[in-house]
């Protein structure tokens, strides 16, 4: 599927396009960066901000989106985004700097980002 992206033609893969064995989970601890390969190891790819923390990883030659990454991902992303969790987990993050992360985003914090992913979730199951 082709979509416009900030006057970029990408290309999306569907999830059928995808082997989900395939798909890696990177943790750079020295810059707080999660990235998430689609096909395996990375390639040759730009980055186009789609939030104040994610990004889409564009592969130079083809323009197809070949993963994600997220900036400030303990620090930041995962508080607001508990659905990162899983992510962190498959990057092989341990559970303490898990739940250290999550614990120092407080309970208002956690409440919204639980509140937001429900309303993203019923946004979704209406497309």
């Amino acid at each position: 599927m082709v979509i416009e992206y900030l006057g970029h033609r990408l290309i999306k893969p569907s999830a059928a396009d995808i082997d989900s064995r395939s798909v890696t989970f990177r943790y750079d601890a020295l810059s707080d960066t999660l990235t998430v390969h689609f096909f395996g190891e990375a390639r040759p790819a730009f980055s186009l901000d789609v939030s104040d923390v994610e990004n889409l990883r564009v592969e130079l030659d083809t323009n197809r989106i070949v993963g994600l990454q997220v900036e400030a991902f303990l620090s930041h992303a995962l508080r607001s985004e508990p659905r990162y969790v899983v992510w962190a987990m498959r990057a092989s993050i341990s559970l303490e700097a898990i739940f250290d992360a999550l614990h120092g985003a407080g309970e208002d914090a956690l409440h919204e980002a639980a509140v937001k992913m429900a309303v993203d979730d019923l946004d979704y199951a209406s497309d």
